[in-house]
């Protein structure tokens, strides 16, 4: 993982996982590979999967914890929402 004020960026294998604990709005973008994503559910909103690929990108809500999976080598941007 590369990070700046702003962005981090990240790269993992295929199988590898990362939970991601969102603390302000974020924008998960694909630069390459496929990534399998899992919200983690509430009572009031059930959990939802993603499967994204290259150029294909994600807006990321405050308070949300996410699993991300790599189906593929991957790699993929975390940036600053506004």
């Amino acid at each position: 993982m590369i990070t700046n004020a702003n962005q981090s960026s990240w790269a993992l294998q295929t199988r590898q996982v990362v939970n991601h604990r969102v603390h302000q709005a974020q924008t998960l973008a694909v630069q390459s590979g496929r990534l399998w994503l899992t919200g983690a559910g509430r009572l009031d909103a059930p959990a939802q999967d993603f499967v994204l690929e290259r150029g294909q990108t994600l807006r990321l809500e405050p308070g949300q914890s996410v699993l991300i999976e790599a189906l593929q080598p991957s790699d993929f941007l975390l940036a600053e929402s506004l």
